[in-house]
């Protein structure tokens, strides 16, 4: 009898032993599986904040190229003769994709830019009434028109350069 006593004693000793280690082991397993979620959710949070910033610098990149480009067509396109309203017209499909978006460029090149795309759609304006208002548009450009080149020519430079500057 003192064998099987001593056998449930020891028995029931293991099993307290073995509830009670695994309390704490529970306990110190649930603050460190609290701590790596923590950890892991920084890393998550960095890896997506880093790709944010990755893909905003892209994305600025692309406006200031493309704007860039328009001007810079834009440009060569005041110094060729005109033929037809295709040829007359000036690019301002860059830009109209970019507003609201050219903050960074800053306080000097955004104003520059809103003035010179001003222009460009008041030159526009002027090149379609003139193409409708004539039958044959054989080149000739009206003194109007010639005057308004010659104002947007200074403009869309001076722009070019801001861009290239900043």
């Amino acid at each position: 009898m003192a064998a099987t006593l001593s056998t449930i004693l020891a028995l029931l000793s293991g099993l307290i032993g073995a509830v009670i280690g695994g309390l704490i082991a529970g306990r110190y397993s649930k603050a460190g599986s609290i701590e790596g979620a923590r950890i892991a959710a920084e890393h998550a949070n960095d890896l997506f904040s880093k790709d944010r910033e990755s893909r905003e610098t892209e994305r600025r990149k692309e406006v200031k190229s493309s704007i860039l480009s328009e001007l810079r067509y834009n440009a060569e396109v005041l110094t060729r003769p005109q033929v037809d309203e295709s040829h007359a017209t000036l690019a301002v499909d860059s830009w109209l994709s970019a507003r609201g978006q050219m903050d960074f460029l800053g306080d000097t090149v955004v104003p520059k830019l809103l003035l010179t795309y001003a222009e460009i759609r008041r030159y526009n304006d002027a090149v379609h009434y003139e193409l409708h208002k004539v039958p044959l548009f054989n080149g000739a450009m009206n003194r109007n028109l010639q005057s308004q080149r010659e104002r947007i020519q200074p403009l869309i430079e001076e722009s070019v350069h801001l861009l290239e500057k900043c």
